[in-house]
């Protein structure tokens, strides 16, 4: 991560091991700046280097049209022995793209290879005097234009058809994914390609093309040649070609790349010497991936770690990728909270929480000491050095979070500790400054009474799932005893001055003293992580009738969101008024469409599915706004509390949290206070992968990942 820009280390490391995965050992079109030329894990054809100097103009590309001089100048470099990557003729035949091919011929560059070509008549391969090479991408062929190129034609002219995967947005993820749509369209086609036809395009006709100007045989086992290979899983005596064409990821055993073992299983990456690896799971199974980072290429870099980069890149802590099934659930701790006062620009940190204070060495160390560094680092400049890691579309809201995570960190939604400790300076309030180490520790909180997947309800969830880990680890940690009380489901209060109640998870309510106004209600809402909306009303409800009617204050500071109806249901114990709920809308994408046709959806999407069939026409990107909480049911009690409110937010309130206080404003209720800027700005619906997976049972996904369903108007 760099400031809070995009991560495209990262991003590169995951296109490669997505090829990667499916036995690709070169690609074409990486970005150089991104990246070392000879790449991490897979070879660039472009910036091929292998291992000396760049060679000069050994590879020339262009996925943009270019003019006829600038065709003439690759013309004269590759009668010189350069090849040109030219993405050509690429769409619907007879179309306009077809005029690039007679550019390209006019100019003299019909040496060397193109891509694509299937905007073109078979007949104009005649022009090709000296057949080089053509690259055939059905997948995104057909998926974009119709129509894919003709490659019998091709192949009896002596051109040489290679297979790709073309680019992300409409290409399959690697070769062996668009080896086998090959073989389809060739099956309607009536071309008859064969198994050993089809695997050549894969591997020895494009390291034949590659050949000519690295001066090296790629694509061929043999003496001299480039160390490349694939190992795929095979039954005794089976056709090699036949096996390789209905190979998956799952077959793949091992992946060298200049003869250093890249990917594979463990047993194949170790019997290869492999070195510097981390682990990866790969539709369940696991495998070993020798991935180093460009800025510390002395040690393996976890493919976790690349992933949970590119998503919190995004800042949007509904998005999250759920890492590696040891780390889910896992909380990393050190034992202490943090809070700050004064200005932003410059700020004050203190401990506001000690636990475990046995387990600190220095007995200075306590709560209201003054934190002055963080492993040397002056404790503000790490704070922010810390927020690029976090979520967040503000700089105040990412500092908020970091502030909420700095000393609990959810490992399965985010980057782990870059140490196993940290040295804390700080100041206490008598004496000189000092310093205590302090070990990262593990925990495993278990989840509060949520809703379970695939209940209906968890349909309805919008929250933050790393903070509310978070929440409960802290929870377990300062507050033993409610932790204790929570399986026994009995009322217990917080300490003595706190109502007790059976929802202290989720609850807490006491009297707070106002030197002019004398007694007022103060509620806190931890969490809307409830599995039952109607027992939360309840509760609330039994706790508003202890507390005094002169006013409230609602605290939901932290609050990191949940139960949508639970949240929006609750307004209108504070107003006369009828609550409108929140409208929310769908992405209008095929993928939507299809999910809302489903029978087995109506419940949930079929309101929406009018608007979205509309969309196809008119091209509106959302549906039709509705709510996700029935109007009904948010004004089924009305109003119980008749004292003027107060609503307390912050940056970490959000998703569910973020719609009450968006409610209380829309709904007049009373004055919103928000210590900091604003809320987290995150009201949507989270729908998790087993929830998509149900409602979409075609779709499959060997990660974990939350889904923003929904967004608000």
């Amino acid at each position: 991560m760099r400031s809070s820009k995009a991560a495209p280390a990262e991003l590169l490391a995951y296109a490669e091991v997505r090829a990667l995965v499916g036995g690709t050992t070169s690609i074409q079109g990486s970005p150089p700046s991104n990246r070392p030329l000879d790449g991490w894990l897979v070879r660039n054809v472009e910036d091929e280097r292998f291992g000396g100097a760049l060679g000069e103009d050994q590879v020339l590309a262009s996925t943009l049209t270019m003019k006829a001089e600038q065709l003439g100048e690759r013309a004269d470099k590759m009668r010189r022995g350069s090849t040109f990557i030219y993405h050509c003729a690429e769409g619907q035949p007879g179309s306009i793209v077809a005029r690039e091919y007679v550019a390209v011929q006019q100019a003299g560059c019909l040496q060397g290879r193109l891509v694509h070509t299937n905007a073109l008549d078979p007949s104009a391969y005649g022009a090709w005097s000296d057949p080089g090479s053509v690259v055939w991408s059905p997948f995104s062929n057909l998926w974009l234009y119709g129509a894919t190129t003709d490659v019998r034609a091709a192949v009896s002219r002596g051109i040489n058809v290679c297979i790709g995967s073309d680019w992300g947005p409409s290409g399959t993820r690697n070769v062996l994914g668009e080896v086998k749509v090959a073989a389809l369209a060739s099956k309607a086609k009536g071309w008859n390609l064969t198994a050993f036809e089809l695997v050549k395009m894969i591997t020895a006709n494009p390291g034949a093309a590659l050949a000519k100007a690295w001066n090296r045989q790629a694509g061929r086992l043999q003496q001299k040649a480039l160390g490349d290979l694939v190992v795929i899983a095979a039954a005794k005596g089976a056709d090699p070609f036949k096996t390789i064409l209905a190979a998956t990821e799952d077959h793949v055993q091992l992946v060298v790349i200049g003869g250093r073992p890249i990917y594979g299983t463990a047993g194949r990456m170790q019997e290869a010497r492999a070195t510097q690896t981390s682990a990866v799971m790969m539709n369940g199974q696991p495998r070993q991936l020798a991935l180093t980072r460009l800025d510390g290429a002395g040690a393996p870099w976890s493919f976790h770690l690349a992933i949970t980069s590119i998503v919190t890149g995004l800042r949007d802590a509904h998005t999250r990728y759920s890492g590696p099934k040891m780390l889910q659930g896992a909380v990393a701790t050190l034992p202490f909270l943090v809070e700050q006062y004064g200005p932003h620009d410059g700020p004050t940190f203190v401990v506001s929480k000690v636990s475990a204070p046995e387990l600190i060495s220095d007995g200075t160390f306590k709560k209201g000491v003054e934190l002055t560094s963080w492993n040397g680092i002056p404790f503000a400049r790490a704070v922010d050095i810390y927020s690029e890691r976090e979520t967040g579309g503000r700089p105040d809201a990412r500092r908020a979070r970091a502030l909420e995570s700095l000393t609990f960190r959810a490992l399965e939604y985010g980057p782990p500790p870059d140490e196993m400790w940290v040295w804390i300076g700080y100041r206490p309030a008598r004496g000189a400054e000092r310093q205590v180490q302090l070990p990262w520790r593990v925990v495993l909180p278990n989840r509060g009474r949520a809703p379970e997947p695939g209940v209906r309800a968890s349909r309805f969830v919008a929250a933050d799932p790393a903070a509310e880990q978070v929440r409960r680890a802290k929870k377990l940690l300062f507050s033993g005893k409610l932790w204790e009380a929570e399986g026994t489901g009995a009322a217990v209060p917080r300490s003595r001055k706190w109502v007790p109640t059976p929802m202290q998870d989720v609850l807490a309510a006491r009297k707070v003293r106002h030197r002019t106004l004398g007694d007022l209600g103060y509620l806190r809402i931890w969490s809307f992580d409830v599995a039952d909306d109607d027992a939360f009303i309840a509760e609330v409800v039994r706790l508003l009738d202890q507390l005094p009617g002169t006013g409230l204050i609602l605290d939901l500071r932290g609050n990191p969101g949940g139960l949508i109806w639970a949240a929006e249901r609750l307004l209108q114990l504070f107003t006369p008024n009828p609550i409108t709920p929140t409208r929310f809308s769908l992405v209008a994408t095929p993928l939507t469409r299809a999910m809302a046709r489903s029978p087995f959806n109506r419940l949930e999407l079929e309101p929406w599915l009018s608007s979205l069939e509309t969309a196809i026409e008119t091209g509106e990107p959302y549906s039709q706004p509705l709510p996700l909480t029935d109007p009904a049911w948010c004004n089924d009690i009305g109003q119980l509390y008749g004292g003027p409110v107060v609503c307390v937010v912050d940056p970490n309130t959000y998703s569910a949290g973020d719609l009450f206080a968006a409610g209380f404003v829309d709904n007049e209720i009373g004055p919103l206070v928000s210590v900091g800027e604003a809320t987290g700005a995150g009201g949507a619906n989270v729908w998790t992968h087993h929830d998509v997976g149900k409602h979409w049972p075609k779709q499959s996904s060997s990660c974990q990942s939350y889904q923003e369903m929904w967004a608000t108007p």
